[in-house]
């Protein structure tokens, strides 16, 4: 198998704090470390990982302090997605300050859009996504079909940010969403965005996966944005709900097999390595 780059991944120390969405699964109730994270992925040729944003908070400082001491004891993980509120003028030199740090490759923010696809701070929404660019800031959110036109208007006005799609758009990866294909087919007409190809699940009860229906997803969102518009993500350990780290990656490789060797190289490193500015992998 082709080296690996893996743009999404956690670890976090288990509090009450968590227990809730996804996090609230059983198989989640626990502390999840680098070497639980490096167990996973024993049989899998990784180069290096970037760490993802857990808490939702107003406050993304505590955990991007705690995701540093993570890193400073484990160099796998090469950069880590922070959370802030992007549409929050006040957040505008920390926007900056972010950017002239190494470790901080992107800023994860999803809530800029409700859960109803409407942005309500729109226009602070496009100042604070052109200032990430400025800042040398990738923007990774993850929204679901209903709220894609609203990602689009915003990714289609700060055309100078490259937005990163979570999760190939959360999909329901169970039952057909028409609304789904259609939508993602629009989102990949805007060529500042970039489809993550993450293990999703949607709520904490989703049974195993349906490798026939996976398979057909990931075919759809490869066709919406070809070989240079796609990262690898792993999703772990959220992932174990539904998969394992290795079972994803045995099933992309199915949906993909008729791609060149150059192609999923794209896919599984070549692509992360210039989105997110790594120097590694």
């Amino acid at each position: 198998m082709l080296p690996i780059i893996d743009t999404h991944f956690h670890v976090y120390d288990y509090t009450e704090a968590l227990n809730a969405g996804l996090l609230s699964a059983a198989p989640l109730q626990k502390n999840f470390t680098m070497a639980d994270y490096r167990q996973a992925m024993t049989d899998l040729p990784l180069s290096t990982a970037i760490g993802v944003q857990v808490h939702s908070s107003d406050d993304g400082l505590p955990e991007l302090d705690f995701m540093r001491s993570v890193a400073a004891g484990d160099p796998l993980m090469s950069g880590y997605i922070a959370w802030l509120p992007v549409d929050d003028p006040d957040c505008a030199d920390l926007i900056d300050a972010f950017g002239a740090d190494p470790f901080v490759v992107g800023i994860r923010y999803s809530e800029v859009v409700d859960a109803e696809g409407t942005i309500g701070r729109l226009d602070e929404g496009i100042r604070g996504a052109r200032r990430l660019a400025r800042a040398g800031l990738v923007y990774d959110i993850s929204v679901r079909p209903r709220q894609y036109e609203a990602l689009a208007i915003l990714a289609g006005e700060a055309d100078e940010t490259r937005f990163v799609l979570g999760h190939m758009g959360k999909p329901d990866m169970q039952a057909d969403e028409p609304e789904w294909r259609k939508g993602l087919e629009r989102l990949a007409r805007v060529p500042n965005i970039v489809c993550k190809m993450s293990a999703h699940v949607l709520t904490p009860e989703d049974g195993p996966y349906c490798r026939e229906k996976v398979v057909q997803r990931i075919r759809h969102a490869y066709q919406c944005f070809g070989p240079e518009r796609i990262v690898f993500g792993s999703n772990y350990p959220t992932c174990l709900i539904s998969t394992s780290i290795s079972e994803w990656c045995d099933i992309l490789n199915e949906a993909l097999s008729d791609c060149s060797e150059g192609d999923l190289s794209l896919l599984y490193s070549g692509n992360a390595r210039s989105i997110y500015n790594l120097i590694v992998g």
